[in-house]
């Protein structure tokens, strides 16, 4: 499951049953590879684990008028809210 590879403030997120607010734009290596840019509607992960977004070696999906991203751990589901 790709959750089991997805990482936000040291929590797996296919591990967790409540719910985790991919609330922050920066990754932290060994601890956040999912970041979410509110300014720029923009869900990235770290693939190669180097603690830095690049477009040629990680992934990106462009969210537009997404506010904030939600994974909800007991259905391994993500929620988008959007912009008011």
């Amino acid at each position: 499951m790709i959750a089991d590879q997805l990482m936000f403030g040291g929590i797996v997120l296919g591990n967790d049953t409540g719910d985790v607010a991919i609330n922050s734009s920066s990754f932290v290596v060994g601890s956040t590879n999912i970041a979410f840019d509110n300014a720029g509607d923009l869900l990235m992960v770290d693939l190669n684990g180097d603690g830095t977004f690049t477009a040629g070696s990680d992934f990106s999906i462009h969210l537009v008028g997404v506010a904030s991203v939600t994974y909800h751990g007991v259905d391994s589901t993500f929620n988008l809210t959007l912009d008011p």
